[in-house]
């Protein structure tokens, strides 16, 4: 019994000794054999001008909300803004959505693929692909659309293609008015050269 114990503690003895220096070894193997890095390999991170975005001054996906004196609840958001380098306050925009729900319920988002703010006029200008869409069911599709952020609402720049609740429409220009006579209440026209196609609904 005494050998068989003193055999498991030489067992033991040698373990801890074999195991740290297994340890060591392995590590020195690593070092070792590990490639060097090279100080002329570049860096795989994206290309990036870092000239070009120390001279440009915008913010990224900024957005703005707020609501209008006429109390049209008003938001804005867009993937960069920048200001425009040749006239003072005015601002350019990339991928931008804006919204206008009034205070009857009714709302209207517009999506472009650019466009422009002059802070002077409150102004905006949506270009590049603008959709329109009404919570009374119209789609519309045109070139440009201006709006003005104190409360005037949409008004296309050109020719209008549309899908609404009774069919489809081509128009010369088209334009969203609060009426005069009653208040919160909007109305969207269509006018130069109207062509309806209308589907009856079932």
């Amino acid at each position: 019994m005494a050998s068989l114990n003193d055999t498991y503690s030489r067992f033991i003895l040698w373990t801890k000794i074999a195991l740290p220096l297994a340890g060591l070894l392995l590590l020195a193997t690593l070092f070792l054999f590990s490639r060097g890095i090279s100080p002329d390999q570049a860096i795989p991170f994206a290309d990036v001008d870092l000239d070009a975005l120390s001279r440009e001054q915008r913010m990224s996906q900024p957005a703005y909300s707020g609501v209008t004196a006429n109390g049209e609840m008003l938001s804005f958001t867009a993937q960069t803004v920048r200001p425009d380098s040749g006239n003072q306050g005015q601002f350019t925009a990339e991928n931008l959505s804006m919204s206008i729900e009034t205070p009857s319920g009714l709302s209207f988002t517009a999506t472009a693929g650019k466009g422009g703010l002059d802070d002077a006029t409150q102004v905006a200008r949506l270009e590049d692909q603008v959709h329109l869409s009404t919570s009374s069911g119209f789609e519309i599709d045109t070139d440009a659309i201006t709006t003005s952020i104190d409360g005037s609402l949409f008004i296309t720049d050109g020719q209008i293609d549309a899908i609404g609740p009774f069919g489809t429409l081509t128009a010369g220009r088209a334009h969203i008015e609060a009426l005069e006579e009653t208040p919160n209440q909007y109305v969207l026209i269509f006018n130069e050269g109207v062509k309806l196609i209308y589907t009856p609904q079932n």
